[in-house]
Formats: structure tokens, C-alpha cells, sequence
């Protein structure tokens, strides 16, 4: 039996068919192997984003000295002979004090005025019922008085020493002395409805110590308040007895007094 062969139409489409086959095979890149994107270089440049026109700051006067006034801050600056620039961090200076809030110079030394006189009234004083007072500071609050005054019986004398420790406008004091004078003292006191005893000094001597409570203003004016207590030191001088026949019953060797002064620093 005869075998049966192809064509030659057959074979010539075949032919052409293989051609272009191998043409288009020539044509395609081959296939290469899928990686991850590479990343981008820190140091790669990128392009530069176009940014919108800033306006053009208008210039501004550089003023000679003090402070920016439209500023919130008291920041320094040196003029220069370019635009006006402030420099920061500069050291810390205190606040300069204002003149208002600072102490008058007679506010100042209202306490080391080192003369001072006074009129004192009182009950029972050093200085009586009335008198006047010189005192004279030699050292920082610390002084010598001396005065008089009219008492119960007649004239009196001082002579002490005063300190005192002052607390702003007010000042604790105290104040230590003699004084002399004639004195009376009367067993019944003020009232007496009776026949009474009776000692007469005709100069007493007595050693007073008297606490006080003083102020003074930044003019100069001064007032003093105190009490104290004055021991006798001498005998009486005369002794009178109504009532009982071995002689006078007793006598107070201790006087209270109270009393206050009005003065003026010099």
C-alpha cells in the first residue's frame, strides 16, 4: 500500500509557520528573576519642592538705647551698623528699685538721732506729776537722761540710763535711774478718815527701773509709755504716831508709778 506524504502546500505553511515562530522568539527579551525595589540612598538627592514667595519683611528702625517698646520682654541689644537684631541669654540682673519704694533719709535714721526732750506727766513718777527729760544718746540705742519735776511734796531730780531696741517705727525700752526728792508717806493713803501714821523725808533717795513701750515718727516726734517701780533707800527723817505708842507702824518701801511722756527727737 502506498504511504500517503503531505502535501507541498502543506509543507511550505508548516515552513512559514516555523519562521515566524522563530522570528517572534528572537523579538522577546528572555525572562529575568523578580527582586524587591531597591531603597533609595539617604544621601540621594531628591528635587526641591517648590515653596510660595515669602513676603519681604519690611525694615524696622534700630532704636539707641532701652528696650524693643513692642516687645513683652526687656531683652538687651547692641546697635550695630546693620538691621536691629536682639541678642538672647544675657546674664540675670536684679530689678533696679524703683526711688518711690525706697526709705526717706529722716525714715532712715528716726532711731540714731542722738538727742531727744521730753514732758512727762505721770502718777507717782521719778519725774512727779509733771516734768521734763533730756535724754542723750553716746552709743547706738543706748543713752543718759536727766530731768525734774514737781511732785507730791516738792522738786525732784533724775539721773539714769535708758536703751531701747527699736521694731521698725515702735521700740521696746527700758529705762534705769535715781531720783531724789521730799516725800510724805501717810499710813491711811489718800482717803483717811482717821488718825493715821506718818514718815517725812525731807530727801528721799529711791532707785527706779521702768519698762516702756516708745514710738517714734520718721519727723522726729516721740511718745513714751511705761510703769515701773521705785524701792526707798534711806530712813525716814521724821516719823509721826497717832495711834500707837511704840512709834510708827511701817512704811511702803516700794512705789508703783505710771506714766507718759511726749517728745521730740533733735
Amino acid at each position: 500500500m502506498r504511504a500517503h506524504r503531505p502535501s507541498t502546500a502543506l509543507r511550505v505553511s508548516l515552513a512559514c509557520v516555523t519562521v515566524v515562530g522563530w522570528a517572534h522568539a528572537q523579538d522577546t527579551p528572555p525572562p529575568t528573576r523578580a527582586f524587591p525595589p531597591v531603597a533609595e540612598s539617604p544621601t540621594q538627592s531628591r528635587p526641591a519642592q517648590p515653596t510660595p514667595a515669602q513676603p519681604t519683611p519690611a525694615p524696622q528702625s534700630t532704636p539707641s538705647q532701652g528696650t524693643l517698646p513692642s516687645s513683652g520682654g526687656a531683652f538687651t541689644y547692641a546697635p550695630t551698623h546693620g538691621p536691629w537684631a536682639p541678642t538672647y541669654n544675657q546674664p540675670w540682673a536684679p530689678p533696679v528699685r524703683d526711688d518711690r519704694d525706697r526709705a526717706s533719709p529722716e525714715e532712715d535714721d528716726r532711731w540714731d538721732r542722738p538727742n531727744l526732750l521730753e514732758f512727762h506727766v505721770g502718777l507717782g513718777t521719778p519725774y512727779g506729776a509733771f516734768g521734763v527729760a533730756y535724754v542723750r544718746d553716746v552709743a547706738r540705742y543706748f543713752g543718759f537722761v536727766v530731768g525734774g519735776g514737781k511732785g507730791s511734796e516738792g522738786p525732784q531730780a533724775v539721773a539714769g540710763v535708758r536703751a531701747r531696741i527699736p521694731l521698725s517705727s515702735v521700740a521696746i525700752s527700758a529705762e534705769l535711774s535715781w531720783s531724789g526728792g521730799p516725800y510724805r508717806w501717810d499710813s491711811c493713803g489718800v482717803l483717811c478718815f482717821r488718825d493715821s501714821d506718818v514718815k517725812q523725808w525731807d530727801f528721799a533717795h529711791w532707785l527706779n527701773v521702768s519698762p516702756a513701750l516708745e514710738y517714734r515718727s520718721a519727723g522726729g516726734f516721740s511718745t513714751r509709755f511705761y510703769l515701773g517701780v521705785g524701792g526707798l533707800l534711806n530712813d525716814a527723817d521724821q516719823c509721826y504716831n497717832t495711834d500707837h505708842s511704840d512709834g510708827c507702824s511701817g512704811s511702803d518701801d516700794l512705789l508703783f508709778f505710771l506714766g507718759v511722756s511726749l517728745g521730740a527727737a533733735l
